[in-house]
């Protein structure tokens, strides 16, 4: 037993110094180390230099606010777990470990010990980033006692996923079976118990604030039945919430009485979970090679043996090749996406449309237009940083360099393919966003028509947005054909030099796109002046329609000028420069 356990334990060391030692070989690279610096450069700036100190009483205000959060967060995932089974993850294994582990001579208890601590790595991660985290949120305790409440936070999770997938392991016979049904139900049951929590501050959502409905929902969590279901999760966060060491022992104390109560629970279950781990390594790892494909814009699809694809989008036998490589590249992102991913955006934009029209249900006046605030800041993200994170262009395919060479077709028509599915994905986007504040929203019409605004106006925004789009995308295809090391390609791994090395680009690629702004921005406020003159009318409307139009037909110039630049920057470049 004790060869064993050393022999795990020396698996477990060595793989970490690995890691380790990979990630350092990195700072002989200056342009890593120069990313790295400004990363930690940031980090710093944001949870050390800009932590300032609050009222006693709003940072208490603050710790219940974000208590209850993290106790919802914690339920959140038990029930989740439960209800849904999923559990895949916690029996997964690392490939190698699969193939040399699982035919070697340790017993299922041995295997279970081993993920344990396993685990152990990424959970004292996790726990040194919230450590970070926290500092932001009124949290009084030091970091050192953040970091342990947070690891035993995490562990008390993991280990009940471990125990749930043991549970739930097919076929589940007697006890097991018994468990989960009663677990089932309990967890139906609190879900249920949350809404009926929740259901009379929805019914008067209409006649409250935000001020009142906000103390209405605090109300709501410390009373029955609220708080009893979260009663028991609120331990798991209870020494993050403690304003004492005596306190922060204590609860720290019941917490690691927890897991310990994990521990037994899970070594105690006979289940032979050796298939079962098995196929959830092989999931893990489709997961994580469909996350890298993702974080690159591309997509991993899945063949379907005896089934036909219905082409709802189909691409001509003939046309301009630009188009080409935009119906490849909106495919590769409708394919990546899955019915997952959609169904969260559904999930995402629901909430913000009830919430824009409970906030603009009470009150007079201006005060319903306190309902396009949700809209607003969708609109708000996109614009600012969806060109950043929609990567169906070439930084999904520039790592092909050598294939794109062979393409029958100029660099400028290649360059405008590719930017012309992230910028129309965005613009269809932003235009729904709009028309749903548009007919979700009551008091925006009435607005519209109280300042003589034309539905003109309303038509220009699509245009408006693509054109907008358009220069971002561009800037970023750019800067990625310029400075290609310096553009994160493909699924490289992340980090904080990947995090320096992003806000870099960031930075640059907002300083690029201010520049491209100056023109179309002074010649829409001239035409904007000048119109105002010109026709002396009190209707600001049609001066604004008139100093849209001119930005965005000089955007619109800037976009074919710069397809013309970076083709040509494309048509140069070696495809040996790319590794």
């Amino acid at each position: 037993m004790n060869g064993k356990a050393g022999a795990l334990g020396y698996l477990i060391l060595r793989t970490t110094r690995n890691r380790i030692a990979k990630q350092a070989s990195r700072l002989r690279n200056p342009r890593y180390v120069f990313a790295l610096l400004f990363g930690i450069g940031y980090l710093y700036l944001t949870f050390f230099r800009r932590a300032a100190a609050m009222p006693a009483s709003t940072g208490s205000f603050i710790t219940a606010m974000h208590g209850a959060a993290l106790t919802f967060l914690a339920f959140l995932t038990v029930a989740i777990t439960w209800l849904f089974g999923r559990t895949s993850g916690a029996l997964a294994f690392l490939p190698a470990e699969v193939h040399y582990l699982f035919p070697g001579p340790l017993s299922r208890r041995q295997l279970l010990v081993y993920r344990m601590v396993r685990s152990q790595l990424v959970l004292l991660l996790n726990a040194l980033i919230w450590t970070l985290l926290l500092r932001r949120f009124g949290l009084t305790l030091s970091a050192p006692m953040r970091f342990f409440a947070a690891w035993a936070g995490f562990s008390v999770l993991s280990l009940h996923q471990l125990g749930t997938a043991l549970v739930l392991a097919p076929p589940a016979r007697g006890a097991r079976r018994i468990a989960g049904w009663v677990a089932r139900g309990l967890a139906a049951a609190g879900v249920v118990a949350l809404l009926v929590g929740v259901a009379p501050l929805y019914l008067k959502r209409g006649e409250l604030d935000i001020t009142s409905a906000m103390e209405l929902l605090g109300q709501a969590v410390a009373s029955p039945p609220i708080s009893t279901v979260l009663a028991p999760f609120h331990l798991i966060v209870a020494p993050l919430l403690a304003t004492s060491v005596g306190g922060w022992l204590a609860a720290l104390a019941a917490v690691i009485g927890i897991i310990a109560l994990h521990v037994v629970w899970i070594l105690s279950m006979h289940v032979e979970f050796a298939d079962l781990a098995v196929t959830a390594s092989a999931k893990r790892a489709e997961r994580l090679a469909t996350m890298r494909a993702a974080r690159s814009g591309g997509a991993i699809v899945k063949p379907r043996i005896g089934k036909s694809t219905r082409q709802w989008l189909p691409l001509a036998p003939v046309g301009h090749p630009a188009i080409a490589i935009a119906w490849k590249n909106t495919m590769s992102l409708i394919r990546g996406m899955g019915t997952r991913t959609i169904v969260m955006i559904v999930a995402l934009v629901v909430p913000f449309v009830v919430m824009s029209r409970t906030m603009g249900a009470s009150g007079g006046g201006e005060d319903k237009l306190v309902g396009v605030i949700p809209y607003l800041m969708i609109l708000a993200i996109t614009l600012l940083t969806g060109p950043r994170m929609l990567r169906n262009d070439l930084r999904q395919d520039l790592l092909r360099l050598s294939t794109l060479k062979t393409f029958p077709m100029t660099g400028s028509a290649l360059v405008a393919g590719e930017i012309l599915s992230p910028t129309l994905v965005l613009t269809a986007l932003q235009s729904l966003v709009v028309a749903l504040c548009y007919l979700t929203v009551p008091a925006v019409p009435a607005a519209m028509r109280d300042a003589g605004v034309p539905m003109a106006v309303l038509v220009l925004v699509p245009f408006a947005f693509l054109a907008w789009n358009g220069v971002n995308t561009i800037i970023q295809n750019g800067l990625t054909l310029m400075f290609p090391s310096w553009v994160r390609l493909g699924s490289d791994s992340g980090g904080v030099e990947a995090m320096g090395q992003n806000l870099l680009v960031t930075f640059g690629s907002m300083f690029a796109l201010l520049l491209s702004l100056l023109l179309p921005v002074g010649a829409a406020v001239a035409m904007v002046v000048f119109t105002r003159l010109a026709i002396g009318s009190s209707a600001l409307a049609p001066s604004i329609a008139a100093g849209t139009v001119v930005g965005i037909l000089l955007l619109l110039g800037e976009i074919v000028a710069m397809v013309g630049i970076f083709g040509r920057t494309f048509d140069r470049m070696d495809p040996t420069s790319i590794s």
